[in-house]
């Protein structure tokens, strides 16, 4: 029975060695052009999606320039009525205060 077991022990060793020195061998092999392939290609397709991504931040940059152009246009439009509502505003008072004066 010791035979036997040492034989077993010996066969389960070289097993064992054989597989620790596949392991290694493994480990230090480049990767394989299928692997490789997958890596490209991945690469390619996040260059893809980061492509999108920057054309759609010059959109949005653009969108919102011309917003921010529209905004400064109203904010003008709105200051030069102001303005005009002045004037007209003085120019009624002015008519006020005349009528309110007696005739001379």
């Amino acid at each position: 029975m010791t035979i036997e077991f040492n034989v077993l022990a010996g066969v389960l060793s070289a097993l064992i060695g054989i597989g620790v020195a596949f392991g290694i061998a493994r480990q230090d092999r480049p990767i394989g052009k299928k692997h490789f392939d997958k890596l490209i290609k991945e690469k390619e397709e996040l260059g893809e999606e980061f492509g999108v991504l920057e054309r759609e931040q010059r959109a949005h940059n653009r969108r919102q320039e011309e917003l921010a152009g529209l905004v400064q246009r109203q904010r003008a439009d709105y200051d030069q009525r102001i303005d005009e509502l002045a004037q007209k505003l003085r120019d009624l008072e002015a008519e006020i205060a005349a009528l309110k004066r007696p005739a001379t």
